[in-house]
């Protein structure tokens, strides 16, 4: 979210402002973000939404920092499912959208890279996705890089847990229609 997302204030590290998109967009997710909170399953796997500000023109979304703390954090910023626009998208958006999904394993696996920070063996960030257009562009090569980025026995357990635990709840639930969900994993290095 290049812009789209930016710390709350120098001195609050434990909330993030998320830009809210225009129009039913964000008003959607808005209301998804609250619905969240009190959610059972979905108030363990989604940032807290705290409120909405108004800066100049702009609408933020105030959210929990889920790397507040961390050292050095390892992050990747997935985009779930095979559809990745809702049913009032403009002709042009599903245009762009069905192409991203073509050109990436979106159409194929369900999932694609949208950023990814690693950091390697000398100290340095490794940038990896879409926004940086060097992503994973088969099943070969999102296999090798989801093993590059959980690169441990302890750390693949723990996103197998919880895409299974996605998994059953997305197959089982009916309360929500998601096109092109955000999944984001971080840790510490």
């Amino acid at each position: 979210h290049d812009g789209g997302v930016r710390p709350a204030g120098e001195s609050d590290a434990a909330y993030v402002l998320k830009l809210k998109q225009s129009g039913t967009r964000g008003d959607r997710e808005e209301q998804f973000l609250r619905q969240a909170l009190s959610h059972a399953f979905l108030s363990r796997m989604v940032a807290r939404y705290s409120e909405t500000r108004l800066e100049g023109n702009q609408q933020w979304m105030v959210l929990e920092n889920v790397m507040s703390g961390m050292r050095q954090p390892w992050a990747l910023d997935l985009k779930m499912g095979t559809r990745t626009f809702g049913h009032d998208a403009t002709p042009e958006k599903i245009a762009e959208q069905i192409f991203k999904a073509q050109s990436s394993t979106q159409s194929t696996m369900g999932i694609r890279v949208i950023g990814s920070r690693m950091v390697s063996s000398c100290g340095a960030d490794v940038m990896e996705g879409s926004k940086y257009r060097n992503e994973p562009a088969n099943e070969t090569q999102m296999r090798l890089f989801l093993r590059r980025f959980l690169r441990s026995p302890s750390l693949l357990l723990q996103a197998r847990m919880v895409a299974a635990d996605l998994e059953y709840w997305f197959a089982t639930q009916t309360d929500f229609a998601f096109y092109g969900s955000p999944l984001l994993f971080s840790f510490a290095s």
